[in-house]
């Protein structure tokens, strides 16, 4: 529990109460108790905790549960803080207009042109007041990617994706670097991947944004090594580089691909899709590695390495994807997903082996 504890950053309890359920596979009362626990520390976190995902810092009320902290529309982007301390929305066609971006005169087109730009630090924290560093500290924009106006596979409302670089203050140590979303969640991003195309416009998307968390995970070592070395890293120049990067992946996967050769298409949607294993996972999984999505009456099968694939109870391949950390466990413990039956699970291995 302690370790599990400094990874969610949370003080953990003098104690947890879990309740092993004995119906399930071992492996699966596994996931289950780790869910279980992630929620039991997950409630430790104090009114007022920074590292929400969907939502800014609140400098006036040194909070991001305030309702100051989140955008008030699917199509706002945060601009900073007042000098007073509120965060700062503005609709995002109002800012394109403002900057007047590239391409604007298509904004109003049937469908919408997809903008977006890029905000450095201190474009967002250039207006606060002095007497705000310390509640700064604790949450803090290094930039920002915006883009917009998009449609999410599923959602018949537009919105605006920014994609934040947060340094996160620690007492004694090196900030902490985490990517926040606000627009769209990670977890809504995976559900529409999940049940789309593998080939798709959110498997784009959801594959662009787990790579960049890991980018900024990467780039939070860095600056913890070089400021342990005392090394100059030129932080700044680093998350711009990123953001523009993603930037402009955001708007290449929700553009018109009329422009682009199929070969191009093929290799910038394939990427690291783990297709080609999805059948010899299949064959090889256990009981305890098979669910039922519960929303589509679709068989998954838990390959290693977070590899994930989807199938019909036939055994017709649908899709496949790489799960983030800890994603199983969440779908199991909301019951998205639940473990196959075994006469299902039977039928559904007798399918796959012939194939």
């Amino acid at each position: 529990m302690q370790a599990a504890a400094r990874r969610l950053e949370v003080n953990p309890p003098p104690s947890v109460d879990l309740t092993v359920q004995l119906n399930q596979a071992p492996a699966q009362q596994v996931r289950t108790l780790q869910a279980a626990l992630r929620e039991a520390l997950e409630a430790q976190r104090p009114v007022g905790d920074a590292s929400r995902e969907g939502r800014v810092w609140c400098l006036r009320c040194e909070s991001a549960d305030c309702a100051h902290a989140l955008p008030p529309t699917p199509t706002s982007v945060f601009e900073g803080w007042a000098p007073t301390g509120w965060p700062r929305w503005a609709e995002l066609a109002q800012v394109c207009l403002a900057r007047r971006l590239p391409g604007l005169e298509r904004l109003f087109d049937d469908p919408p042109a997809v903008l977006g730009y890029v905000d450095e630090e201190t474009a967002l924290v250039g207006d606060v007041l002095a007497e705000y560093a310390g509640p700064l500290a604790r949450w803090r924009p290094l930039g920002q990617a915006v883009v917009g106006p998009l449609l999410l596979p599923g959602s018949s409302e537009r919105c605006a994706l920014s994609v934040q670089v947060v340094a996160l203050g620690q007492r004694g140590a090196p900030p902490m670097l985490r990517l926040n979303l606000l627009g769209m969640s990670g977890e809504a991003i995976t559900d529409a991947a999940t049940g789309g195309p593998p080939r798709g416009t959110a498997e784009g998307l959801r594959r662009t944004i787990q790579q960049a968390r890991r980018q900024v995970g990467r780039l939070g070592r860095r600056l913890a090594t070089a400021a342990a070395r005392g090394e100059v890293f030129d932080q700044a120049e680093a998350v711009g580089s990123l953001l523009g990067r993603i930037r402009s992946d955001l708007q290449r996967i929700f553009e018109p691909r009329h422009w682009r050769t199929q070969h191009a298409d093929d290799r910038h949607q394939d990427g690291a899709r783990p297709t080609d294993m999805a059948l010899p996972d299949a064959r090889e999984a256990g009981n305890d590695r098979l669910y039922l999505d519960t929303r589509r009456e679709t068989v998954i099968v838990i390959g290693p390495r977070g590899r994930a694939h989807v199938f019909s109870p036939a055994g017709r391949h649908v899709t496949s994807l790489r799960l983030e950390p800890g994603e199983l466990a969440r779908r199991t413990s909301r019951r998205w997903w639940s473990p196959l039956a075994p006469a299902a699970a039977e039928a559904f291995r007798a399918a796959v082996h012939g194939s």
